[in-house]
């Protein structure tokens, strides 16, 4: 079985690309990630402001954010091979949102945990969701042919 990178050629770049539905995915994926990424770099100096300035806890939220890539990252193509794929991205997609969205509540010290459990959300959420997109969705070679769309929103536990 050849590996992906010996797998890649012009042609089936071309492929790749002329699939509407791996399109969708990476377009979103960017989209989603460029949004996540401003929104954590925005929260630092929102959590410096509600905190007088209080350094450990903006450190807090970024170890908040790595941690469950550190615990799940290894893990997480086991846990997720358990779900049906197009639910399980679906649902952490929404989490993320959700997370992200209740970020507008934050208004005072007080509700600076709303900062880490936002950031263990998406950080979490992050991590099995790409789980789920590169391990699962990115198309493999096998006879030659390139097959997104089954293996990506293919129900069941089989990876192959």
């Amino acid at each position: 079985m050849l590996s992906l990178a010996a797998s890649v050629n012009a042609r089936t770049l071309r492929e790749l690309f002329a699939n509407r539905n791996f399109l969708a995915l990476l377009i979103g994926q960017w989209a989603s990630y460029t949004g996540d990424q401003f929104t954590l770099i925005a929260a630092i100096p929102a959590i410096s402001a509600l905190t007088g300035g209080n350094t450990f806890i903006a450190a807090g939220v970024a170890i908040a954010l790595a941690l469950p890539q550190i615990v799940f990252g290894l893990i997480g193509g086991v846990l997720v091979d358990r779900l049906d794929r197009r639910k399980a991205m679906v649902v952490t997609d929404l989490v993320r949102g959700f997370a992200v969205g209740a970020l507008i509540f934050v208004n005072s010290a007080e509700l600076v945990w709303i900062y880490f459990v936002a950031a263990f959300l998406v950080g979490l959420c992050g991590t099995l969701f790409s789980r789920l997109a590169l391990l699962h969705c990115l198309p493999s070679s096998r006879g030659g042919s390139w097959r997104l769309p089954t293996r990506c929103w293919k129900r069941g536990s089989s990876s192959r």
